[in-house]
Order: structure tokens, then sequence, then C-alpha cells
């Protein structure tokens, strides 16, 4: 059975009854993940959802998914036709194999691939060249955060492998956009602009580490 609030309209146009089935919730846990804030909430907004409980909590985090689906600030043809070019959609086999990775999220992955929007959305291909990994001996920060649902910490330790001079540094307990969620990720970035060889670690992170 979907699960079933009524939520403000962000246009100011009354109230909306929203459905969510499975993977609308899904979706919209994963656009959750992104905001540290949210991350320590959503164990318990999920065991609410599960028993049909919409608390106030709950309908908060759908009323935030609300108004980012209707939120016309960012172009979503745009958006495809970057992804798109930069990140093709996996060969069928690949799309498979990833299913088999994952078996708790596999059904909410069915139809995945004939229905990616990148099979449709007619674009050109960056190529291999574009995703080939960089090779460099220029010092690198790289930030990551421990939930980061979209470019998670492994990313950049991948990253790393190739960078000579690269530092990694992952911040628990945050999700995407670690330099405007974590109060150590500005003082880091400004201690490595002026030792990038060797910047010292900031108290607050180092608490943390």
């Amino acid at each position: 059975e979907p699960l079933v609030a009524e939520v403000p309209d962000p246009r100011g146009r009354g109230a909306l009854e929203i459905r969510l089935g499975r993977e609308d919730f899904a979706w919209m846990l994963f656009d959750a993940s992104y905001r540290w804030d949210r991350l320590p909430q959503l164990p318990a907004l999920a065991a609410a959802a599960a028993g049909g409980d919409v608390t106030p909590a709950l309908r908060g985090l759908i009323s935030d998914s609300v108004s980012g689906l209707l939120d016309e600030s960012m172009s979503e043809p745009v958006a495809a036709a970057v992804d798109c070019n930069d990140s093709p959609p996996l060969a069928r086999a690949q799309s498979e194999a990833m299913r088999g990775r994952f078996p708790a999220v596999a059904p909410l992955l069915d139809g995945h691939w004939e229905q990616h929007f990148c099979r449709f959305w007619k674009v050109s291909d960056a190529g291999a060249t574009f995703r080939a990994p960089v090779r460099s001996e220029v010092p690198a920060l790289l930030l990551a955060g421990e939930f980061d649902p979209v470019t998670p910490p492994e990313w950049a330790d991948l990253a790393a492998r190739t960078l000579a001079n690269a530092q990694v540094f992952e911040f628990p307990a945050i999700g995407h956009g670690v330099l405007d969620s974590h109060e150590c990720a500005v003082p880091l970035v400004r201690a490595f602009f002026a030792h990038p060889g060797d910047p010292p670690v900031p108290e607050c992170l180092a608490r943390l580490q």
C-alpha cells in the first residue's frame, strides 16, 4: 500500500495529497541523505513509514521532497544533457551485475535499465578519455562525506590512487557537500592553500579521527 500524506503546496495553492510507493520512498531517502542534518533522522523515519505512521517529522521530509520536485530553479534538460554526456547508462549486463551486488535494493531497480532517461535523451558521449583517471603530482585535497549518496568516500580513495600528492579526509556523519556541511572543512581548505604539501590538520577534525 502506498504511504499517503497531505502536505502544503509549496506554490501556495493549498494542500497536496502525496502517495508514495516503495520506489518513491527510496528515492526520497536518497535525496534526504544529501543533507547532514537529516541523516540521523532517516532510520526512525523509515521505521515510521513501514508502520504507516506519518509523524510530523516524516511529513516534513515529504514536504521537503515535494518542494524539491517542484523547484524550477534547475533545468532538468540541461542536467540530463550533462549527466548523460559524462556518464552514459550501463550496458544491460552491467546493470544486472549491479543488481546482484545489492540484493536488498534490487527490487527497486526493476525496469531501471529499460527506463533509464539517458537511453532516450540523445546526447553525445564524452568518451573514454574523459573518464580516464587523472594522473598528477600537483598537491590535491579530497574531501568526502561518510554517507555521501552520489560521490561516496570510495571514489575519493580511488581518485587518490593516481594523484601522487593527494590527501583524503573523510568526514563522519556527513552526506554530500562537505564544505558547507562541517565546521572543520573550511579551516582544512585554508590550511591546504597555505601549505599544499603538508596541511596541518585542524584540531576540530583531529578529534573526530
